[in-house]
Order: C-alpha cells, then sequence, then structure tokens
C-alpha cells in the first residue's frame, strides 16, 4: 500500500503517471510544480514524503539550472513564504518526457504565464488554504482511523479553484470552491456484493476560504454560493450519489464572519426548502501560526454546536467523486508534439518580483492590455499592513486616516506610509469633504479586491454616470449624500475602539448598513430591521451586543414610531433568538436635548412591554465626556432623578 503522504497520480494519462513512477525525486519536484505551481518547500516536503533540506538541495540545483525560479511576496519575506514555479526550460523539460506540446502541457495544469499572473493577487489567501490543506493530510491517518487503530495508510489529492458546471431544472449553473481534498484507502472489508478485492474508498471535502467578504453586499455573494451547492447536491447527476455529497469546509478569519456564513447557510436553505448542507466553518488564528486543523474548534454549518470533523468525512466511492478531480484531463488539440517540430516561444516570462518592481517603479496607470498585470505586481508589492487598509475602507468606505489608525491601532504616521504607495499605484483615493479628507477604493483598488476574492468586478464595482467614466465602489454614492450620518457612525466607533483600549477592553467586530439588516418572515409577511450599525464590545469576561442608531435629527415623531415598531416586532415575534445568541441593546445618539425628550416619549409608548434596553444621549455629551461614563439616559416606565436632576448612567452597567 502506498505511504501516508503519497498523492494521488492524477495526470493527463497513462505515459505521464508511468514516467512519474521512474523519474527521480528531484525530477518529481518538476511534475508537482507543473501540476500544482506556486508551492512553497514545505508543500513540496509533504508532497513528496521527504525532508525540508532535501528539497532545498533539489530546489538549489533546479534553480541552477534554471528549470524552477523563486517567488517572493512582500507579505511575507521569510523562507516559508517563499514559493515556486516551473520556468519556460522547466515545462519544456517536462514536456519532452511525454512528448507534449510545451504550450498546451501547460496551459492544460496552470502553469504558464497567464495562469500565474492571475494567481498572484491571492498569493496570501492560497498560502493560508495551503496551510489548511497541509494539517489536514498530515494526521489524516490517525484521524479518520477506525476506532482501535492507530493509523492507517492513506493516499491523498487536492485541487485548487474547482469549477464544474451542473443542469439544474433545465438551467445551466457552475459551482465553484477554492479546493477539493480527496483522500483514498484501500476498503478493510466488502462492503457489498458488487466491491472486488483492493477496491478504494474515498473521502472528499469542498474548501472554501472567505479571507475578508466584509463589503456591503458580500453576505449576498456568500448565500449565492451555498445556493449553487445546494443546487449542485439535488442536480441529476448526483442523484446516484445523493447522501454522498462532500461536506463544505468554510474558513473564516473573524468569529463574526463565521455566524454570517452559518446563519446565510441556513438562509440558503430555507429559501430554496431543501435539507441544509452537511459542512463545517471554523475561524483561523490570524496572529500566530495555524495548529493542526483537526484541533480547531470547528462549528457545524447550518445550525449551532460544534462539529467533528471526522464524522463528516463519509466514505464514497469513486464515482461518487466530483467529476474531474480523479479523471484524466482532457487533452486539447495540439496536445503532442509532431515529430521533428521545434518548440518556440516563451511559455513563463517570470522575474515576477523585479517585473512588478519596475512597473511599479514607473508608475504605469490604466493600461487595459496590463491591468491584468498590474493587479498580479500590486499583489505582490503589498505588505500585510498595506492589505489590511485595503480591506478596511473595502469593508468601509469613506473613513479617515486617523480612524483608520486607530481601528488598525497603528501610529497616524505608519497610515500615511502605507497610504502613499497605495494612492500612487491607484488603490486609493482620497477625497476632500465637508467632513474632511475621506478614502475610497480607487479603480485599480476594486479590481485588485474583485481578483483577491475572485468575485466578479460588477459586484464590487458600478459606473458612476456615464459608460466610460471611472469605476466606483457599488453604493458609495448614496454614502456621499449621507456623509454627516455616515461619518457619524464612524466617530462613535473610532471613539469606542480607543476607549475601549484604554480600559483593557475590547471592540470584538462592527458592522453597518447591511451586514447588521435583518429581513425575516413572520405570519407569511416580510419584516426588516435596519440598525445604523451593529457591534459587539468585550469588558473582561462579559459580551455585549449592540444596536446603534445615530440621528442628525431628521426623524420626527412618525419616522421614530415605524423604527421602534420594528424593533418591538423583532423582540416579540422571537425571531431574534434565531438570529442572536445575545439580546442586544440599543443604543441612540442625538443631536440636542429636544430630540432626546421626544425619543424618550416615543420609545416608551412602543417598547414599554419588551425587554429591550434602551439608552440616550447627545453628541455633546458623547464628545465632551466620554462614552463610557455615565451620560445615558435609560428609557423606563418613569424617569429617575436625583436634587431634580434626571439620573444618567454608562450603558456598560455590569461595569459601573
Amino acid at each position: 500500500m502506498p505511504t501516508t503522504h503519497e498523492p494521488l497520480h492524477v495526470l493527463t494519462d497513462d505515459l505521464v503517471t508511468d514516467i512519474e513512477e521512474r523519474v527521480s525525486r528531484e525530477e518529481r519536484v518538476l511534475i508537482y510544480l507543473l501540476k500544482h505551481p506556486l508551492q512553497r518547500r514545505q508543500d513540496l516536503a509533504l508532497a513528496l514524503s521527504c525532508h525540508p533540506s532535501s528539497i532545498s538541495r533539489y530546489l538549489a540545483r533546479l534553480e541552477e539550472r534554471n528549470l524552477v525560479e523563486r517567488l517572493i511576496p512582500a507579505f511575507g519575506r521569510t523562507r516559508t513564504s517563499v514559493c515556486y514555479y516551473l520556468t519556460t526550460r522547466g515545462i519544456e523539460q517536462v514536456a519532452s518526457w511525454v512528448g507534449a506540446t510545451p504550450s498546451k502541457l501547460a496551459a492544460l495544469w496552470g502553469a504558464d504565464e497567464a495562469h500565474l499572473v492571475r494567481l498572484l493577487p491571492r498569493l496570501s489567501g492560497l498560502f493560508l488554504l495551503q496551510d489548511v490543506i497541509n494539517g489536514l493530510v498530515e494526521q489524516a491517518p490517525r484521524r479518520l482511523a477506525p476506532k482501535g487503530v492507530t493509523s492507517i495508510p492513506l493516499r491523498w489529492h487536492w485541487q485548487r479553484d474547482y469549477q464544474h458546471g451542473f443542469v439544474s431544472k433545465h438551467k445551466r449553473y457552475s459551482v465553484q470552491v477554492d479546493a477539493v481534498l480527496v483522500f483514498a484507502r484501500q476498503k478493510a472489508t466488502a462492503l457489498s456484493p458488487t466491491d472486488t478485492p483492493g477496491q478504494m474508498n474515498y473521502q472528499c471535502a469542498f474548501l472554501v476560504l472567505d479571507g475578508g467578504w466584509e463589503g456591503k453586499d458580500d453576505l449576498a455573494l456568500i448565500k449565492e454560493r451555498l445556493i449553487t451547492l445546494l443546487r449542485f447536491r439535488e442536480s441529476a447527476e448526483r442523484w446516484a450519489h445523493y447522501h454522498q455529497f462532500p461536506p463544505l469546509l468554510v474558513l473564516t478569519t473573524s468569529a463574526r464572519q463565521r455566524e454570517h456564513w452559518q446563519r446565510c447557510a441556513r438562509e440558503a436553505a430555507s429559501g430554496l426548502r431543501l435539507p441544509p448542507l452537511q459542512g463545517a466553518v471554523v475561524t483561523l488564528p490570524t496572529e500566530q501560526a495555524i495548529p493542526s486543523p483537526w484541533q480547531l474548534a470547528w462549528h457545524h454549518l447550518g445550525q449551532p454546536g460544534p462539529s467533528h470533523l471526522p464524522a463528516l468525512l463519509l466514505p464514497m466511492p469513486q464515482e461518487a467523486v466530483p467529476e474531474g478531480l480523479l479523471a484524466p484531463k482532457a487533452l486539447p488539440a495540439g496536445f503532442f508534439m509532431q515529430e521533428g517540430a521545434r518548440t518556440s516561444g516563451t511559455v513563463v516570462k517570470g522575474q515576477f518580483n523585479q517585473r512588478a518592481q519596475t512597473s511599479l517603479q514607473k508608475g504605469v496607470k490604466n493600461l487595459p492590455r496590463l491591468e491584468h498585470e498590474m493587479l498580479a505586481w500590486v499583489g505582490l508589492s503589498l505588505t500585510q499592513q498595506q492589505r489590511n487598509v485595503l480591506l478596511q475602507i473595502y469593508a468601509h468606505p469613506w473613513l479617515s486616516p486617523q480612524e483608520l489608525a486607530v481601528l488598525l491601532d497603528v501610529q497616524t504616521e505608519t497610515i500615511m506610509h502605507c497610504l502613499s504607495p497605495l494612492r500612487r499605484w491607484g488603490c486609493l483615493e482620497s477625497h476632500s469633504t465637508e467632513m474632511g479628507e475621506r478614502l475610497a477604493l480607487g479603480e485599480r483598488g476594486l479590481r485588485f479586491v474583485a481578483a483577491l476574492f475572485s468575485m466578479s468586478l460588477t459586484h464590487v464595482a458600478e459606473v458612476r454616470h456615464k459608460i466610460g467614466a471611472p469605476l466606483v465602489q457599488r453604493g458609495i454614492t448614496s454614502l456621499q449624500h449621507t456623509i454627516r450620518h455616515t461619518t457619524g457612525i464612524y466617530r462613535f466607533i473610532t471613539q469606542l475602539t480607543h476607549e475601549a483600549r484604554a480600559q483593557g477592553h475590547r471592540l470584538l467586530w462592527w458592522e453597518t448598513g447591511a451586514r447588521c439588516a435583518r429581513r425575516y418572515l413572520d405570519h407569511r409577511v416580510w419584516h426588516n430591521l435596519l440598525p445604523d450599525a451593529r457591534l459587539a464590545y468585550q469588558a473582561g469576561e462579559h459580551i455585549m451586543h449592540v444596536w446603534l442608531e445615530w440621528d442628525e435629527g431628521t426623524m420626527r415623531t412618525p419616522g421614530l414610531t415605524t423604527k421602534f415598531s420594528a424593533y418591538a416586532h423583532y423582540l416579540r415575534s422571537h425571531q431574534w433568538r434565531q438570529d442572536e445568541d445575545i439580546l442586544p441593546i440599543l443604543l441612540m445618539v442625538l443631536p440636542d436635548p429636544g430630540q432626546e425628550q421626544r425619543v424618550q416619549r416615543v420609545a416608551r409608548m412602543i417598547l414599554q412591554d419588551t425587554t429591550l434596553q434602551l439608552y440616550t444621549t447627545t453628541v455633546t455629551r458623547l464628545e465632551r465626556e466620554g462614552l463610557l461614563t455615565p451620560i445615558w439616559w435609560l428609557m423606563s416606565s418613569h424617569q429617575e432623578r436625583h436634587d431634580g436632576v434626571l439620573v444618567r448612567r454608562c450603558w456598560l452597567n455590569i461595569y459601573h
């Protein structure tokens, strides 16, 4: 039986398989880099079952012969982030073994220039995904072993960017996941009369990486991808193996995103009236090395509670493994080299680091023919901090540089240093508004985010005025029209973040607009809850959830009645128990004492028989005394006064 860490041979034909069996381990590095470009030393060591130091020697010799090149991204200048790919000579070497045309062979496996360039903006996410795959593979023989057995021999295979077209109810769809992982082992016993000796059992999982899908409309995109997977499971081609559909493993970088995936999974299944997808979601640590994925706290994808990975990875026959994973690839016309023909042309230009540095120094702008290359060069040149800046502005456009510094917990000078190249590269733009300097993604920044997350450009961007005008982030125009309201919310969040750190507390997460909205069906009628912002605050071991309403003084009694009625119905319908672990409190910031009194009067009439705690204050008090001080007026049936003065308190009632 093959060794534990030997990958399955999934190649173009038997000839390639035979050659891979015969060549030296050093030459197998070339074959593996053909099938899986941009691999690091540790990835190759696992795949080829040898020590990393041996891989280093092989790579050094292959580099000397100009068969491979290295790539060093700016976000991680360490040995663990250096990755490798085949040069044109390396591709020609492998092609000569199978008699293939080099360009056709490289294109078949995505090892040519065009495919490599499109992968470069996503490199940080690909490394994170690869770390999880490596961890799953390393401990799979022990974790998947039957009870009473220490370890089992396994073979494995993985594929990046799996896509598959299918038909559901006479319509064509395409399922897309970031990777698929397959384990295979020989059956210990025959499970049915049709089983034959030596027949293989397979276990398979889809993997999706959510490295920052925190834009205004990204929840809709998450739900759309989950719906497509559900349609794939229900399609005619899966009927024969309906109960052996691979589980979906979702990798997120925040607990809040994990909760969003769970809610979207429930809503997707409920909307189609189908059983939910089997799968699990996990929050990956962002400030330390990822431990074994088997030891992480996985949660069920479609329901509350912890999930056990081995229980999800059910055995299946080869026929149930999704199409295109184990079968040989279909060879394009002209794949095999004609006898006597010469190879010509450059398959991989390479030298990506040098080309990125040269192009970005020149400041090449808006050349459509080169735009995909510019995105690659930006991806290679971004530091982790610059990447964080772009993602923060993507999630919250119209932040100021000073607010950005507080939210990312860095000095303002550091932020200004980060912003300079981002502006020069066309990724970020500064706008002068009535509320001062504000930041938004430029057209190249929008294209980069779309490439980073494999999203359609139309999902993140739109044309503001006319065809041919520069692209702007979708929805940003409406935020610009309400800039005072938008910046008021940002000032509140920034001030809360600053004061929380001073108290030794933490703002765990915050979101605005559509991301904190709730639309739900109650007694066949749709209802909406639309708070201005939503956040989670941690003081010691206690976590408080908060709805925030920022009032610029435009809401009179009818508008306030509608708003509070929405909160009252959300609580009385008990919908909040499906969406929330903790009932949030409601904070309202008002422009003046007169509006505050009006709000309290209307709220008492509508919310008095609910359990919602409403705290109000004014902008002046907030700016003068701080958020975590006794400036808040708690709604109650009677107003508490001391010596004729209204008693105010802190909304952190467990702290004060």
